[in-house]
């Protein structure tokens, strides 16, 4: 289990990535497998933001989801990345929930086969999610 800081919900890859599937699951995807270099990637993602206190997939520097998940050690033909900024109590399955139900459908997209996710408290507080999904080159 990912360790997330004391103000923030503990996060439990395995259950976020389970309810991932599920979803997919239901329109025809395969599973997700959580990767290690997306899970870094998310966490590298997730401290900027929260060191920034912005919710964005532009990161400090200029770096893109695409260049971060490179720089993990992850060659990917495709990419797609979800950050969410929440109080510190909601839970991975809160945040899961809300992409799954948001208009961005990046989670039940069946073109990507691996995932990454993170959270990390931001000295105000709040919670900064990131998801990086992905397909191999």
């Amino acid at each position: 289990m990912l360790a997330a800081p004391s103000s923030a919900a503990p996060l439990d890859p395995n259950a976020a990535v389970g309810a991932m599937n599920a979803a997919r699951n239901k329109v025809g995807c395969p599973s997700l497998a959580l990767n290690s270099a997306l899970t870094s990637a998310a966490e590298a993602h997730s401290g900027d933001m929260a060191r920034t206190k912005r919710a964005t997939s532009a990161g400090s520097g200029k770096s893109t989801p695409a260049t971060r998940i490179k720089d993990a050690g992850y060659e990917a033909s495709s990419v797609g990345e979800l950050v969410l900024m929440t109080p510190p109590a909601a839970t991975s399955a809160d945040v899961v929930g809300a992409f799954v139900n948001s208009e961005n459908k990046s989670i039940l997209n069946c073109k990507f086969t691996d995932v990454g996710i993170a959270v990390v408290s931001g000295s105000n507080s709040n919670s900064y999610w990131t998801i990086d999904l992905a397909r191999p080159a």
